[in-house]
């Protein structure tokens, strides 16, 4: 399988397939190539501490850090573009680590569940494979709108109802509310 997740704490992360389902469908809706390699970590404080250090710079455990392994552009391997096949199938996208335990506090302050945080940081971790950011206020509103879209889409699908009845509370806004 094209999405792996490894759970390294002894957080219960309910559904793993969720993640591997919710990666597949983004991948789909932003034309990214369904073969690519995306692992998902679910990393304890300490780690995620250690890496935050190690690649940001910054002590402290953060939520989710992305790890592209290669720096995308519409013409790579990695888009599934319609004048372009790819038959290889070591595509490698990047890594995820996400840490259930700060996923959970925040998930408190924004009134939702700790599940639905994650798939947040998923959808969110995939875009800055991606290559968005929020740097910028015009960067932030242009991949939090997409963030909540996808994330919103894709709950309406496994739910089998209209986006418009989906709410999450404490989801962060894009310019307009879905």
């Amino acid at each position: 399988m094209p999405v792996d997740v490894f759970n390294d704490t002894d957080f219960q992360v309910m559904d793993t397939d969720d993640f591997v389902h919710l990666s597949l469908y983004i991948f789909e809706e932003l034309g990214v190539n369904p073969d690519v390699s995306l692992n998902i970590l679910f990393v304890d404080e300490e780690e995620m501490r250690r890496l935050n250090k190690l690649w940001m710079g910054q002590d402290k455990a953060t939520d989710v850090l992305s790890f592209p392994l290669d720096e995308f552009t519409t013409s790579s391997p990695v888009f599934s573009n319609r004048n372009f096949t790819v038959e290889a199938v070591d595509l490698e996208f990047g890594d995820i680590a996400i840490c259930p335990f700060v996923a959970e506090k925040q998930a408190e302050l924004a009134n939702h569940t700790a599940h639905e945080e994650m798939l947040l940081l998923t959808t969110h971790g995939i875009l800055h494979i991606l290559g968005y950011d929020h740097a910028q206020v015009e960067e932030e509103a242009e991949m939090f709108e997409l963030q909540r879209r996808l994330l919103i889409g894709y709950i309406a699908r496994m739910k089998n109802v209209a986006v418009a009845d989906i709410k999450i509370e404490g989801l962060p806004k894009g310019q307009d509310d879905c």
